[in-house]
C-alpha cells in the first residue's frame, strides 16, 4: 500500500504479506504489514524509519552486524514430515477454507531486527486483531502499539507510537500520528494487505516469488502449511525470502517470517490467541474522522 510522503503509518499485516518487495530504498525507511502480500508488511514505524514493510527492503543497505549482545533470532526448526503437496493443491486446500468461519480475533506480535539507512532498528508491534466476514467483504482491524529502539550516526532514540488499521468492506483506513497530531489515511483495498489469504495474494506469489512447499508444522497446537517464497530477481540483494505458515482449518495466515540474503531473521509476524466465531461490534470498523485530525484521502 501506498502511504503519504508526510505520514508514516504502520501496516501489519505486511504485517503478514510480502509481496511487496523490490521496492527502492528512501532516504529514510517507511513501514506496513501484514502481516501480510505481507506487505501484514508489519510491523511498526518511526515516522521514516522502519519496520513491518522494512523486512523486503532492508536488503538494500549493506549488511551490518547485530549488536553483540542481542543476536538475531534463529528461524524455528520445521517438521520432518515428507511433503506431498504442490503449490497449486495447497493452494486450492487454502482457498477452500474461505467462508468457513464468519470471525475471529486474536493478539498481533511483529519483531524486526535488522540494519537500515545506516543505522540498527529494533521494533516490536503488539496489540490485537478482528476479523467478521461478511459474503465477499472482509471486516478488519488492527489496534497496534510500536516501540521502536533505533541505533545509528552515534545516536540511540526509543519511540513507542499507536496505531489503527481498519477496513469498513468498502475502504480501509490508516489511523496514526505525525508530529504529535492525529492522522489517517483512506485508500482503496489491497487485498494483499489482510491476514486472511486470497486468490491475488497466490496469483502475485506465484508471479514474482520462487514458491516451495516445505513440510507441515504447528503453531500453537495447530497444523500448519507452510509455503516458502524467494524472490525472483537476477540481483542477489533482493533475493530475500519469507516464509508463511497457513492454518490448516481457519482461512488465516498465523505467521511470517523475513530473512535477509545471508539468512538472518529481519522480521517476525504472529497472529497468537485466536478464538473463531465470536461476536463483534460492528461498530469497530467504522472509521470516524474527528476535527483534530490530518486526513488524506487516496481513494479513487
Amino acid at each position: 500500500m501506498h502511504v503519504p510522503k508526510r505520514i508514516v503509518l504502520n501496516m501489519l499485516p505486511a504485517l503478514l504479506v510480502f509481496t511487496s518487495t523490490g521496492c527502492k530504498p528512501e532516504a529514510e525507511p517507511k513501514q506496513p504489514a501484514v502481516t501480510t502480500e505481507s506487505s501484514v508488511q508489519d510491523g511498526s514505524p518511526v515516522h521514516e524509519s522502519p519496520a513491518a514493510a522494512v523486512p523486503d527492503r532492508a536488503q538494500h543497505e549493506s549488511p551490518r552486524p547485530a549488536p553483540p549482545s542481542e543476536p538475531p533470532a534463529e528461524p524455528a526448526a520445521g517438521a520432518t514430515t515428507p511433503v506431498t503437496e504442490t503449490f497449486d493443491s495447497l493452494r486450492d486446500k487454502i482457498l477452500a477454507l474461505r467462508g468457513t468461519i464468519q470471525s475471529f480475533r486474536g493478539k498481533i506480535d511483529v519483531r524486526f531486527d535488522s540494519s537500515y539507512a545506516g543505522a540498527w532498528v529494533k521494533s516490536h508491534t503488539h496489540g490485537t486483531v478482528e476479523y467478521v466476514f461478511r459474503g465477499e467483504k472482509v471486516f478488519y482491524r488492527f489496534d497496534m502499539t510500536v516501540d521502536t529502539h533505533r541505533f545509528g550516526d552515534g545516536e540511540e532514540t526509543r519511540t513507542t507510537e499507536k496505531q489503527v488499521m481498519l477496513c469498513d468492506g468498502e475502504y480501509m483506513y490508516q489511523i496514526g500520528e505525525f508530529d504529535g497530531k492525529k492522522a489517517a489515511i483512506k485508500a482503496n483495498i489491497d487485498k494483499l494487505q489482510t491476514s486472511v489469504p486470497s486468490e491475488e495474494f497466490f496469483f502475485f506469489l506465484d508471479r514474482d516469488y520462487e514458491v516451495i512447499v516445505m513440510p507441515d508444522d504447528q503453531f500453537q497446537g495447530n497444523a500448519v502449511w507452510v509455503l516458502r517464497a524467494v524472490k525472483k530477481s537476477e540481483d542477489e540483494l533482493l533475493r530475500i525470502k519469507t516464509d508463511t505458515y497457513f492454518r490448516q482449518d481457519i482461512p488465516v495466515m498465523v505467521k511470517t517470517v523475513n530473512f535477509d540474503r545471508f539468512d538472518n531473521v529481519m522480521q517476525v509476524t504472529e497472529i497468537r490467541d485466536i478464538e473463531v466465531n465470536v461476536e463483534i461490534d460492528p461498530k469497530r470498523f467504522h472509521f470516524v474522522l474527528t476535527p483534530d485530525m490530518e486526513f488524506e484521502d487516496q481513494s479513487w
